[in-house]
């Protein structure tokens, strides 16, 4: 004897001809109904989920819309904005945000004005298109459920994802015993041919300094990449001497790029192709 089905039944379907695709493609002349919104209110109780008598589960209170992604499955925190009018100002587009205004990052540097940049022609004029940079990812999402598609004036607005590509963690290693007189250069001597991270991104060898501003003998080398500083814990010679000095070495946090803050920030742990090099050279 088979088992009762215990699941709750699907609703009752409409009669035949009350809404049908017909219906929907060959309106009838009675202007006053509103066969979009009847279409909609269709679809969205005919699924063929609670057609199957599987009801999706009710939203959890106060939820207008489905929780969000995590932060990182978010693209990005930028929005482009496209089709606006070329007549935009700052104050429009303030006005089209509404209540998502507030959540766009006060950011005024690298052409942004109040977290807006407006795409230019050589000439100066508008192109129609402009970037808008929220506080976060999550922010970002929410604004461009409700702006996309949105109208200033006769202008259909049309918003996506502003991706730029990340840079890649840079490895570091801190180099001990070196001799008072070092400078940066022969630290960049020291790993010469070896991928360091470029002087021009700020990362140049950094001479640590103790607390009346005397050289402490250690130094924070970056790397273009993690894979880079990896390969220096194997593959270096470690024997080579700085002004007659040994040096030595401690392996240090990647440094990783905060799209939101435009910043390096440290991370919390360890690369793992570190921690497997470490341990393979006995070393933990």
């Amino acid at each position: 004897v088979p088992l009762p089905d215990l699941r709750p039944r699907p609703p009752k379907m409409p009669l035949r001809g009350d809404i049908t695709r017909a219906s929907w493609l060959n309106p009838s002349n009675n202007f006053a109904f509103n066969y979009g919104k009847r279409r909609r209110e269709f679809v969205a109780k005919y699924t063929p989920v609670s057609q199957q008598g599987l009801p999706p589960a009710p939203p959890p209170p106060g939820a207008l819309r489905p929780l969000p992604l995590p932060g990182e499955d978010i693209p990005a925190h930028r929005v482009r904005l496209k089709n606006l009018p070329m007549t935009c100002t700052l104050e429009m587009l303030q006005e089209y945000l509404g209540k998502h205004a507030p959540k766009v990052m006060k950011w005024d540097r690298d052409g942004y004005r109040e977290g807006v940049l407006f795409d230019k022609r050589e000439d100066g004029s508008l192109t129609g298109e402009c970037v808008v940079k929220f506080e976060s990812k999550r922010a970002a999402m929410y604004a461009l459920v409700d702006i996309d598609r949105g109208k200033i004036g006769t202008k259909l607005i049309y918003g996506c994802y502003e991706i730029v590509a990340a840079p890649a963690d840079r490895g570091r290693l801190k180099l001990l015993g070196l001799p008072s007189k070092t400078s940066t250069r022969d630290v960049c001597l020291f790993f010469s041919g070896w991928l360091l991270a470029p002087e021009a991104d700020g990362h140049d060898p950094e001479l640590l300094l103790g607390d009346e501003g005397e050289p402490t003998g250690e130094a924070v080398v970056t790397f273009m990449d993690v894979e880079a500083s990896d390969h220096a814990l194997t593959e270096f010679d470690w024997s080579k001497r700085v002004h007659g000095a040994e040096v030595t070495f401690e392996p240090m946090v990647p440094i990783t790029w905060d799209e939101v803050e435009e910043k390096w920030a440290e991370r919390e742990v360890m690369a793992d192709t570190t921690l497997l090099v470490l341990r393979d050279q006995g070393w933990i």
